[in-house]
């Protein structure tokens, strides 16, 4: 990345910040896109039709980020509630099974361990040291509706083959659902090749957004075995439609497209902060993100394995790897305090320092968190 796209993120004056898989920070597009819509409506200064632009021009970013047509993707509040969506949407009976993969963050497993009230069996797949395919088809039975994962894994980046797992689900009559959170924007996808039936991920990580704004991909295929989990007024009407005849007819429908998991009134304000992030991404290229965070990882393996008692914890190998990288050191709760202590800033995560570079990082940010491990600072 060069220093044009550094310069829009204020963190990297004050922070080394490694640290973009808890919060991403917001680049100064979004910034002055949130200041200027608040102060516009602190005067009511924004007319309907603009508010209605920013939603699909959001929807527009989010679709082209993924690669997907616009009518399958859906704005939601985060991951828990896109993934709620599908729970509420499918139509589970009594005695259907669901599996999911264990050690995922707890909103990739919390929503379906809640459908056990409504008599559907819940199973973990055991992921002792990494996702296992085989021992996860091996669990399935004919009651198995859905499989439900992590792309990737919280606390060391652990990438599943997307394409590889929905292939094998199909086979055997079983849906696959994703939570993308740690995924979207630094790993380049087109999420329609992958076949998996939906993916859910919030926009507060790589995706440089505002809490409470996320996405929801529903594949076509999948989206016919659901029905509608509500009816929201500006699902059900045009924006144009405020003053048309038919305006309290309160028409109850399917819209058949993203909006069908979408209710009421939009965070605006929030959102024209979500389309400037996510159109710099796709400006700057998620391909090309990859590319320079890989670059970035690549050097920090290179020099932390050079230093004694050091090494990383996460699995290397090209298919599996995304922009977490978790390191071993002597004491990694102590070494992260001690980085942290230096405005070096990443996380401890199940007994690992997590480091997650992104566009706004070079690579003097991975030789400064180098150069305070090392105790050279």
């Amino acid at each position: 990345m060069n220093d044009d796209v550094r310069s829009l993120f204020e963190i990297t004056k004050t922070k080394t910040f490694l640290n973009n898989a808890s919060h991403g920070p917001h680049p100064e597009p979004a910034r002055r896109a949130m200041v200027d819509y608040f102060a516009r409506r602190a005067t009511n200064d924004i007319p309907e039709e603009e508010l209605g632009a920013v939603v699909e021009e959001t929807r527009d970013e989010l679709a082209r980020l993924v690669g997907a047509p616009r009518e399958t993707v859906s704005i939601v509040g985060n991951t828990t509630m896109g993934l709620s969506l599908i729970t509420a949407a499918y139509p589970f009976e009594p005695g259907d099974e669901v599996l999911v993969l264990d050690r995922c963050f707890p909103s990739a497993v919390l929503p379906w361990l809640h459908l056990r009230g409504r008599g559907v069996e819940v199973r973990l797949v055991p992921a002792d040291r990494y996702p296992d395919l085989e021992r996860a088809l091996d669990m399935v039975t004919p009651s198995t509706r859905l499989l439900a994962a992590s792309w990737v894994r919280f606390f060391d980046g652990y990438r599943m083959d997307l394409g590889e797992w929905a292939a094998a689900l199909h086979e055997r009559g079983v849906r696959f659902v994703v939570d993308g959170m740690q995924g979207l924007g630094v790993v380049d996808v087109d999420l329609p090749a992958t076949c998996v039936d939906a993916m859910a991920a919030g926009g507060a990580k790589w995706l440089l957004s505002p809490c409470g704004t996320g996405l929801l991909y529903v594949a076509p295929e999948f989206r016919r075995e659901l029905t509608m989990p509500f009816a929201g007024w500006m699902q059900m009407i045009e924006w144009e439609a405020f003053d048309d005849g038919h305006f309290l007819d309160y028409d109850v429908h399917d819209p058949g497209d993203g909006r069908a998991f979408e209710a009421g009134t939009y965070p605006f304000g929030l959102l024209v902060g979500m389309r400037e992030s996510v159109r710099l991404l796709n400006e700057v290229g998620i391909a090309n993100i990859e590319k320079h965070v890989q670059g970035l990882l690549d050097r920090l393996v290179e020099r932390v394995e050079a230093i004694p008692g050091c090494g990383v914890r996460s699995d290397l190998s090209s298919g599996h790897r995304s922009g977490i990288i978790s390191l071993e050191t002597p004491d990694p709760r102590v070494d992260t305090e001690r980085l942290l202590a230096n405005d070096v800033i990443v996380s401890y995560r199940q007994g690992g320092i997590r480091v997650s570079p992104y566009l706004f990082n070079d690579e003097d940010d991975i030789e400064r968190l180098v150069d305070v491990l090392a105790g050279d600072t």
